[in-house]
């Protein structure tokens, strides 16, 4: 699957991100041991280098170093929307998504090598956005600095196969 542009960020104080072109190319895959794996590859305009993600649909957390939030903790799985407590994160999902499960990516700063505390969680799958079958992810982040929660959602055009 091809998506393109980044087209509306609700509620999102990060809107400068709409000034840029966001393509992702995303590929999901089940390995030999029959765990489901979602390969994003990113493109931005103005030559802003983001790099790849495999993302093991395992619930298995995986420390890594992110080159804009310092030393991380994700983990990815698919889930059935009823496990998902955060309303923001559950709603206008396509009745396909609900079936096949929600993927859910939790991120968070790791506790002994970050000075600041933050948790991202992210939903993501095809939505309905003014009547029409979009890419969606819903994002809801909390940090030790912020008493309220940021709350975006991105939404993708989709381009067809890869």
């Amino acid at each position: 699957m091809r998506f393109l542009n980044c087209r509306a960020c609700h509620g999102s104080p990060v809107a400068h991100l709409t000034l840029f072109e966001v393509t992702l190319a995303m590929k999901m895959t089940t390995d030999e041991a029959g765990i489901e794996h979602i390969h994003i590859d990113k493109k931005v305009s103005g030559g802003i280098n983001v790099p790849s993600e495999d993302r093991p649909l395992d619930g298995a957390e995986r420390e890594e170093e992110d080159k804009i939030f310092g030393h991380v903790v994700r983990k990815a799985s698919k889930v059935p929307i009823d496990e998902i407590t955060d309303e923001f994160l559950k709603k206008d999902w396509t009745a396909d998504t609900i079936e096949n499960g929600i993927v859910v990516t939790e991120s968070w700063s790791s506790p002994d090598k970050n000075k600041h505390q933050w948790r991202m969680v992210q939903t993501g799958g095809f939505g309905t956005v003014n009547g029409e079958r979009r890419h969606v992810v819903l994002s809801t982040f909390t940090a030790d600095k912020k008493e309220d929660p940021i709350h975006t959602r991105f939404v993708y055009d989709y381009l067809g196969p890869i």
